[in-house]
């Protein structure tokens, strides 16, 4: 089975159709065959990122997105919006 880090800058990307990089992030991301790991810290990264940007909204439907994804393994499996 493939493994895969994901990263800040994937998650930014594959969020922002505007970022450079939106179309091979979010077409690595359906045609993966294996499971995406990443951690508490990058997803934190990429809360400020969307905070910053005024994207609120955004993050919470990733998070949602993130914790219903069994393929995605990250420190935590309980995500909670406040």
């Amino acid at each position: 089975m493939t493994r895969v880090f994901a990263d800040t800058s994937f998650y930014v990307a594959a969020v922002n159709p505007r970022d450079s990089l939106h179309s091979l992030a979010t077409d690595k991301s359906r045609n993966l065959r294996g499971d995406i790991i990443t951690t508490e810290h990058v997803l934190i990264e990429v809360g400020n990122w969307l905070a910053r940007s005024g994207d609120r909204k955004v993050f919470l439907e990733l998070m949602k997105n993130i914790g219903a994804d069994r393929r995605t393994k990250s420190g935590s499996r309980r995500f909670h919006s406040i």
